[in-house]
């Protein structure tokens, strides 16, 4: 810790000074008579004025007072008669205060700006309307203040409403200062035979005013749409009133843009004709186009068919394609099979070619003999019952396995070939068809007695005796 500095011989002189400068002051004080009290009353007087003043003060409600948190708005006015500022003036927003009236100006342009200090977040918007009125006789002013609203933008604070949005009482003295003389002599004259009309009028006026009120009462639709006609207008005006001043803020834009316009107009002057005789031609253009558009609607109505056909085959296309692929699957898989055999089948008919050339020339001649064998092949297609019967005995007389499995078949034949008989035997067993013996047993299963004969068997008698049938067709 570092040492207090130690007072010197001045100062501890001076202290001493200053000590016997107070107390002999106080003495001096006491020794006037009632000095003590008066200085009491004296501060009780002042603590007290100051005491009253603020009351007042805060009772009458004009004062902004440093800590509150206020936001300053301005309104641009033509005129503000009976406006003064600082004198409490009000602003109200639907008849309830929320700011007071705190400056006046003059702008460039010689409008008449008044500054208002208005509550914490009291909300104005662009389509804002200010009015200035009289709240009393006394000719009171406030300001009535109409906020507006969405969708028009908040304005911030510092903002200013401009004169199109604003208006002011009209005085009837500002009115009678544009009058002459003569005129000022016949609106004397009006209100002095006012005056004398209604000077003992008080018993007919309330049957007059009663008829007025419903009057009043009639009117108040009208009233109503016209004070909603009125915001409208305000808002269209306050509308203007940004576009008026977003199209000043691009003067040079629509100087450029009027003078392209100016060129475009002398372009379209120095080709009068040329453009005169193109829109003498647009009426065949027209007809050409109308004809063309005529055909085209036919063509829709072609369409039109088409397109429904094509919208109901749309339905079953998707299954038709999940058909094809399997197709193409299977396809596949077939073709994949068949590469060995067409593989193997290759040396087969690669020496068929050569024979193919040759048998060109048989078959061509074939095709001439074609028609007359038509009828030969229509009767044997009548016999073709009989053949496969024949084929089918065939196959099971010479077959070696039945439904049982593999089987060991002999067959015995006895003929009058392998017997030493004679022939007059021959002769009977050519005609033991109907015999039950062996021997006839086995001639009718290898096609009756004609097959053993001398005489030469036909084709439906063979057929006949083998399927059972002894009656040759017709």
């Amino acid at each position: 810790m570092t040492a207090m500095a130690q007072p010197t011989g001045n100062e501890k002189h001076t202290s001493k000074r200053r000590h016997r400068t107070v107390r002999q002051r106080l003495a001096a004080i006491r020794a006037v008579p009632q000095l003590g009290r008066n200085m009491a009353i004296l501060a009780a007087v002042v603590v007290l004025g100051v005491a009253t003043t603020g009351y007042i003060l805060v009772r009458q409600g004009d004062v902004v007072w440093p800590w509150q948190h206020r936001e300053t708005m301005y309104a641009d006015f033509a005129e503000t008669p009976g406006v003064a500022p600082g004198q409490g003036q009000q602003v109200r927003i639907a008849g309830v205060e929320v700011g007071l009236i705190t400056g006046a100006s003059v702008t460039k342009h010689g409008l008449a700006r008044l500054t208002m200090s208005l509550q914490a977040g009291t909300a104005i918007y662009a389509n804002a309307h200010v009015l200035e009125q009289a709240g009393n006789p006394l000719n009171e002013i406030y300001l009535d203040v109409n906020p507006g609203g969405p969708p028009a933008r908040r304005l911030a604070p510092g903002s200013t409403i401009p004169a199109v949005d604003t208006s002011y009482p009209v005085q009837l003295g500002s009115i009678l200062q544009h009058l002459g003389p003569a005129q000022l002599s016949g609106v004397t004259d009006l209100l002095s035979a006012a005056n004398a009309g209604l000077q003992g009028a008080s018993g007919n006026l309330p049957p007059d005013l009663s008829a007025a009120n419903q009057t009043l009462v009639d009117l108040r639709p009208v009233a109503t749409a016209l004070a909603a006609r009125q915001q409208d207008l305000r808002a269209l005006v306050s509308d203007l009133s940004t576009i008026a001043r977003s199209v000043g803020g691009n003067d040079q834009q629509l100087a450029s843009l009027a003078d392209n316009a100016q060129r475009t107009l002398g372009t379209l002057a120095a080709n009068d004709q040329a453009l005169s005789s193109t829109l003498s031609e647009l009426p065949g253009v027209t007809g050409t186009l109308r004809t063309s558009l005529s055909e085209v609607s036919a063509l829709t109505g072609k369409i039109d068919p088409a397109l429904q056909s094509v919208q109901s085959a749309s339905g079953t296309l998707p299954s038709a394609l999940r058909q094809l692929t399997t197709a193409v699957s299977e396809l596949k898989t077939t073709v994949g099979l068949a590469g060995p055999v067409v593989a193997n089948a290759e040396p087969v008919v690669g020496p068929l070619r050569g024979f193919v050339g040759h048998a060109e020339p048989a078959v061509t001649d074939l095709a001439s003999i074609g028609p007359d064998l038509n009828p030969i092949t229509a009767g044997l297609v009548q016999y073709l019952p009989w053949l496969q019967a024949f084929v089918y005995n065939t196959t099971s007389v010479t077959s070696t396995q039945d439904a049982n499995g593999p089987i060991l078949r002999g067959l015995l034949e006895v003929s009058p070939n392998t017997l030493p008989i004679t022939n007059p035997l021959r002769a009977l067993a050519g005609g033991a068809s109907s015999s039950s013996s062996p021997a006839a047993a086995s001639g009718s299963v290898l096609g009756g007695g004609s097959v053993l004969g001398s005489s030469t068997p036909s084709l439906p008698g063979l057929l006949g005796s083998l399927t059972g049938h002894s009656k040759e067709p017709s």
